[in-house]
C-alpha cells in the first residue's frame, strides 16, 4: 500500500521506515547515493527522521552465501527535525551520519 505523507498519520502510523540507502546493498566500503524518498517523506509530513546503522555487511556480505560469525551492532542515531529543510537536506544529513557510523562500526566489529 503506498501512503501520501498527509494521510500517514490518519491511519495511525507511528513509525515509517524507509531504506534510503541504495537498492541493491552495495559492498561493505562501497558507497552510492542515497535515495530521497525517505528525507521528502519527512520534509512533507513534518515527521522526524531517526536513522540508524549496522554492521551487518562485515558479516553478510552483498552476493555470498557465506555468513561470518560475529555480533551485529545496530546503532540508533539523533533525531532529525524536518523543519526548515528539503527532502535532500534531511537525506544528507542521514547518510552523512550513517556512513560515518557504519564506517566505524565496520572498524571494529567484533568477530567471533
Amino acid at each position: 500500500m503506498r501512503y501520501q505523507p498527509a494521510s500517514i498519520s490518519k491511519v495511525g502510523v507511528s513509525v515509517v521506515s524507509t531504506f534510503p540507502a541504495s537498492a541493491p546493498p552495495v559492498r561493505l566500503g562501497e558507497r552510492r547515493r542515497y535515495e530521497p524518498g525517505g528525507g521528502m517523506l519527512a520534509a512533507r509530513s513534518g515527521f522526524p527522521v531517526v536513522p540508524v546503522a549496522h554492521n551487518a555487511g562485515v558479516f553478510w556480505p552483498r552476493r555470498s552465501l557465506i555468513k561470518y560469525p560475529g555480533t551485529i551492532n545496530v546503532v540508533i542515531g539523533p533525531v532529525i527535525d524536518p523543519a526548515g529543510k528539503s527532502a535532500t537536506d534531511i537525506t544528507a544529513i542521514a547518510e552523512d551520519w550513517m556512513e560515518a557510523t557504519c564506517e566505524r562500526l565496520a572498524a571494529s566489529p567484533g568477530r567471533a
